[in-house]
């Protein structure tokens, strides 16, 4: 088993949860990565934790680095910073992660799983 496989597995959960939320089935998640469900199982111990990390997996790309370029004042650097952040912001993936987090927080569960202790 590799790390392909996981990753597989992974962007395979983060569509079919974007798409039905945490109601999805491991069936369609394991049919979508084109493995066994018991495959699910091996990288992923519960449908919990694989819905925490494809919720974290998604969220990987919201994040925008506040980095000055050369010769370039402060005005500059967080007006470039605020551009890139609303551009990720307000694309599709960020609106469906948002979507799926809102709909599924008040599971407690999940909550917990997401957010800790």
């Amino acid at each position: 088993m590799s790390d392909d496989t996981r990753r597989k597995i992974l962007e395979a959960a983060a569509g079919v949860f974007a798409e039905r939320g945490y109601r999805a089935s491991l069936d369609e998640i394991a049919r979508r990565a084109g493995v066994a469900k018991q495959t699910v199982y091996h990288y992923f111990p519960s449908k919990d934790k694989l819905f925490a990390r494809a919720a974290e997996m998604m969220s990987e790309g919201i994040l925008v680095t506040l980095a000055p370029h050369e010769a370039e004042t402060l005005a500059d650097t967080l007006r470039r910073f605020a551009c890139a952040l609303r551009e990720r912001i307000l694309a599709e993936p960020c609106i469906a992660l948002h979507r799926l987090l809102v709909a599924e927080a008040p599971t407690a569960e999940l909550r917990r799983e997401i957010l800790g202790p």
